[in-house]
């Protein structure tokens, strides 16, 4: 059965929009992480510096969404995303204090993380693309979707 989010205008618009984002990281190689905002009538794209320390950085998104009263956020970045293929290894790798990017089994991949406020509630989904690249090329893998609840950095934005 169909969510009902995929029914609102938000969503509408931010489908079209993550429909784009694989084609700009194909064409030019890299994908600029972004945050855009739906607010009553008005719209708006944030760059995002995510060289800056990332906590202080997702506190400035939840600031700008709460200033801006904004009714939907999607954040599309690359991200890298951590394999674990036994029992106990997430908790093994947390403790290990590794950040991702220096864990030895790792994919790449084009994160799109969204909400919209509907009624009392925020619903959230995610679509994530694995990609590796070869020589000057970015090959892209199985898109994986996800509405509901999940764990992330840029998770709870609006909240």
């Amino acid at each position: 059965m169909k969510h009902p989010v995929k029914n609102t205008r938000e969503y509408k618009r931010f489908k079209a929009i993550m429909k784009f984002a694989p084609e700009m990281l194909e064409q030019d190689g890299f994908h600029a992480p972004f945050m855009f905002l739906l607010c009553k009538g008005k719209q708006g794209v944030i760059p995002l510096d995510l060289e800056t320390d990332k906590d202080q950085m997702v506190a400035i998104m939840r600031g700008i969404a709460g200033d801006s009263k904004a009714d939907a956020c999607l954040v599309i970045t690359e991200v890298w995303v951590a394999e674990f293929g036994q029992d106990g290894a997430m908790e093994e790798f947390r403790e290990s204090g590794l950040a991702v990017r220096d864990y030895e089994k790792k994919t790449e991949a084009l994160s799109m993380t969204w909400e919209i406020k509907m009624d009392d509630e925020v619903v959230r989904g995610l679509e994530m693309i694995p990609f590796h690249r070869e020589d000057d090329n970015i090959v892209l893998g199985k898109k994986q979707k996800q509405i509901g609840e999940f764990e992330g950095r840029f998770v709870g934005i609006l909240s």
